[in-house]
């Protein structure tokens, strides 16, 4: 039997559990007592969750089953909200006990809270206002990097402009945001949005560390890494959607192992940009770790965003490299401007006085 969780204030959040998925489903027994002044006790879920159960024990024996999942529509749940919110029917005074079953396609490590509707949104309205920023701020990179595009026609830049609006599609996707109108297409649209990412990463990491040139080997392996990240899309489409994004997150393995190499072999050949973009990867997989260990739900959109900034500065110095290269030739260029005209005005000096010449002989 679980211990008793007393609810004694109608303000607070509580978090109940914080467990790690083990084969895919977790089951938790919570027995809950409310001595607080309110009957509105709800049990939050936060996303990305793929299905949640929650059985009620009744005073008179048996259980009331309530199920939630990732294909409903928002309209259609208890809370219109993007992650699950399972109302507790937990009277004052009362005590309940609760067997929670939480599914997912992948491991993950779940928080469960508690507390009532006024308590989880306060809770989620400093959470918002982060996600709202750095969604803001990852959306005016990428249109910095297309205008930058645009002037300059550099490659790199439309490479990571793939990379990065596919990565803000892929985090709106994890979030529940994107897909309140299509939430059976959930699994798939990331496997698709993550599939794509790793493809535009390569180009953009040759592209953008010279890997043809630092590393020969590394730039012929990479030939052969984008039809590797297209299989899981390939497996998604033949209705294998759980395998196509277990089979992902290989690839993103692999794909990080790539990123590393091709970032330190161009460093240690002495291209300098590699230093930006070690420490732009660097902020990625720290968010990431904090992500599987702690389940933070703004650590995955804190980092790529702190990545897209130090890619899009280094980018930048980029840019600002190419414009300071063409002053060095130009005083070369002015003098050969200057020369030609004068060798121009000599050569029809000297054509005048032979005609001059040939004709004061005639």
């Amino acid at each position: 039997m679980a211990k008793e969780i007393v609810l004694d204030n109608a303000e607070a959040f509580y978090k109940l559990k914080d467990a790690r998925l083990s084969k895919n489903a977790l089951w938790l027994s919570i027995s809950l007592k409310n001595n607080s002044s309110s009957n509105d006790w709800y049990i939050q879920v936060p996303s990305p969750v793929n299905e949640v159960d929650l059985y009620t024990a009744q005073k008179g024996g048996g259980f009331k089953h309530l199920k939630l999942n990732d294909q409903i529509l928002f309209a259609n749940r208890p809370v219109k909200v993007n992650g699950f919110i399972l109302p507790l029917s937990l009277k004052k005074g009362e005590s309940r006990h609760y067997y929670l079953r939480i599914k997912n396609n992948y491991k993950l490590k779940i928080p469960v809270y508690a507390g009532t509707l006024e308590a989880i949104y306060e809770e989620e309205h400093f959470k918002n206002i982060l996600n709202g920023f750095m969604f803001g701020a990852l959306m005016a990179l990428m249109v910095y990097n297309l205008y930058t595009y645009i002037a300059i026609r550099d490659k790199s830049y439309l490479y990571y402009l793939g990379y990065l609006f596919f990565s803000i599609l892929f985090l709106l996707i994890w979030n529940g945001y994107f897909t309140q109108w299509l939430p059976i297409w959930s699994l798939r649209l990331l496997t698709v949005c993550s599939a794509i990412t790793l493809v535009f990463s390569i180009p953009f990491s040759n592209n953008y560390l010279h890997v043809r040139q630092y590393s020969p080997i590394l730039f012929k392996i990479s030939k052969c890494l984008i039809p590797l990240f297209l299989i899981p899309v390939l497996i998604d489409l033949s209705a294998h959607t759980v395998l196509a994004f277990q089979l992902l997150q290989g690839c993103l393995a692999i794909a990080a192992g790539y990123w590393l190499m091709s970032g330190y072999f161009s460093l240690k050949k002495g291209y300098k940009p590699a230093v930006y973009y070690l420490a732009a990867l660097s902020c990625l997989l720290i968010s990431y770790g904090f992500y599987e260990g702690f389940h933070s739900s703004m650590s995955l959109q804190m980092g790529l965003c702190l990545q897209a900034l130090v890619l899009s500065f280094a980018l930048a110095v980029k840019l600002n490299d190419l414009k300071n290269k063409p002053c060095v030739f130009k005083p070369k260029c002015l003098i050969k401007l200057q020369v030609s005209p004068n060798n121009c005005l000599s050569a029809r000096k000297m054509k005048r006085k032979a005609l001059l010449q040939s004709s004061m002989v005639a």
